[in-house]
């Protein structure tokens, strides 16, 4: 039974059924039974095969044996391909926590499959200690829809993966651990984030979860035990398909004391943050300010990151986790990189948007990036819906959803980390998009300097594809220090079924110093909406 604190409530809304205040506290999620998820990836290439994962948490107080294990894929209503396996124990993957979390993969092929969108459902047979039995249908957490998993078959890689490599710059993994939150295995990420067609991924799993025991996640560790296992898991060695970027999101004070989010990237050392992880015993010093996270970050050459600028936490999340918003008073030229992109272009974006857009005009140079903040969450994202009441579920919001794109694809982690810094970055939710001199010019604008007196016009290109939709609209936005103000300098709606479309731009030396980007909007036949936006160029 976990000790009653009160600051340990599931505020960040995991979806981790077994937590109560005290023993007898009522909550109609509550089971003697581990949460058991299946999980896939949204798209897949054709001819790869389809990785279907199953995580078992919380097995130390509640262990099960898993008899059986069936997944089936349709496709217009026809079976299409099938895999029943008894007592599935060859397809379980070691790892350093495997005596709390269990995890399983299982392959596919999709060999059977024809071109778009398929489904599948995976079923699992269960005994308890007691020997009582139970049929698992894609999880059996409470009130959850039970839907069929949903996937996309292509024969396309990301559009524009020949000019840019594409990753997820905030995910967790199982060492973000506690009674409120689990995660899958680090294996079972780079599985995931190589069948969607992701380069690198970044595991940035909480501060305050990496300095807690490891038998105990309440329990504050000054030796952050977690972080070497973390360390020794992601470890080039094991041979990952993707490029697993080693990081951490920190807790630090803002300017106003309250505590926000920091991502740092290509990490070899601890960056302690435990303020709003309700821990116990854990020191007053344990969470750094903002700047001083940020310089224990550069001291041993990683990136900082902006985690989730536009968030806005809840009442009670300030009230007793002391959580903040970022404000511009937060960020300076010392932070690297933003990731004002977080599960898709919703409000957290806009936020975000205008304070990225702010701190350009100051004359920031602040590149963009993107991730969806995932702890698994493959297929569909799972969290508590109403605290002790219900499980809601949506499925707009995954791993690799939202996505950094990199131009001129760097093909390891350390060169990754310097085209971050570099700021030739764009974000997305599906298309390429970029800024050249001209038609034929593979070598990206963004990030760089362009002087006006030379070069008269510019030209953008967004390429897409029928994953995910047709350009309509593109918008060109000219910022100038000057006056501080950013104006709109070109907005062009498109027609037709082009999934290339170039587009060229005029530049005004006579406008001064400032910086030019770019956002475009794609739709499918279906009418969902993807979207792009680029890092600033500077004009000089």
């Amino acid at each position: 039974m976990e000790a009653f604190d009160l600051l340990s409530t599931p505020l960040l809304l995991y979806a981790e059924t077994h937590f109560r205040f005290f023993r007898l506290w009522p909550s109609l999620l509550f089971r003697r039974a581990p949460e058991i998820v299946f999980d896939m990836p949204r798209r897949i290439m054709r001819g790869d095969k389809i990785p279907i994962s199953l995580v078992v948490n919380d097995v130390d107080k509640y262990p099960i044996e898993i008899q059986s294990v069936t997944i089936v894929i349709t496709q217009g209503g026809q079976t299409r391909t099938a895999l029943e396996t008894v007592r599935p124990t060859s397809a379980e993957i070691p790892h350093p926590l495997a005596r709390y979390c269990r995890a399983f993969i299982f392959w596919l092929s999709s060999s059977d499959l024809q071109g778009g969108r398929f489904h599948v459902n995976c079923k699992a047979i269960i005994a308890h200690n007691g020997g009582k039995r139970d049929v698992v249908l894609n999880d059996n957490l409470p009130t959850t829809s039970k839907a069929p998993f949903v996937g996309w078959l292509t024969e396309e890689p990301l559009p524009g993966s020949d000019r840019a490599a594409y990753g997820d710059l905030h995910v967790h993994s199982h060492y973000s651990r506690s009674h409120v939150e689990f995660g899958p295995p680090v294996a079972v990420i780079d599985y995931m984030a190589k069948a969607y067609g992701l380069d690198f991924a970044a595991l940035t799993d909480h501060s305050y979860d990496l300095a807690s025991r490891t038998e105990n996640f309440l329990a504050y560790d000054p030796n952050a035990e977690r972080w070497g296992l973390m360390l020794a898991e992601a470890s080039k060695s094991k041979g990952y398909s993707t490029n697993l970027i080693v990081g951490e999101e920190v807790s630090s004070a803002n300017a106003q004391g309250k505590t926000v989010h920091l991502c740092g990237l290509g990490l070899r050392r601890f960056v302690p943050g435990s303020r709003d992880g309700a821990r116990f015993n854990a020191p007053k010093n344990s969470t750094l300010s903002l700047p001083e996270a940020i310089g224990a970050i550069h001291a041993q050459g990683g990136l900082a990151m902006a985690a989730h600028p536009g968030a806005r936490p809840g009442i009670l999340e300030r009230l007793l986790l002391r959580r903040g918003s970022w404000h511009a008073c937060d960020v300076s030229s010392k932070l690297d990189i933003f990731q004002a992109l977080n599960n898709g272009f919703n409000r957290s974006w806009y936020h975000a948007r205008r304070l990225w857009i702010d701190l350009l005009l100051s004359g920031l140079r602040l590149p963009l990036a993107a991730g969806n903040d995932s702890h698994g969450d493959f297929n569909r994202y799972r969290s508590i819906g109403i605290p002790f009441v219900s499980i809601a579920e949506n499925p707009d919001r995954y791993l690799s959803y939202s996505r950094t794109g990199i131009y001129g694809k760097p093909s390891s982690g350390s060169e990754i980390i310097a085209a971050l810094r570099a700021g030739r970055t764009f974000v997305t939710t599906g298309p390429f998009l970029d800024i050249r001199l001209h038609d034929e010019s593979r070598e990206t604008l963004v990030g760089n300097e362009v002087d006006p007196h030379q070069h008269s016009t510019v030209s953008i290109n967004i390429t897409s594809s029928y994953e995910f939709g047709f350009p309509r609209l593109l918008r060109v936005f000219r910022g100038c220090y000057d006056t501080r103000k950013e104006n709109l300098l070109e907005l062009t709606s498109l027609t037709g079924n082009k999934i290339n479309v170039l587009h060229t731009v005029g530049l005004d030396p006579k406008d001064g110093p400032g910086y030019l980007r770019a956002e475009a909007v794609c739709k499918r036949d279906d009418g969902i909406i993807t979207q792009a936006v680029t890092s600033p160029c500077l004009l000089i």
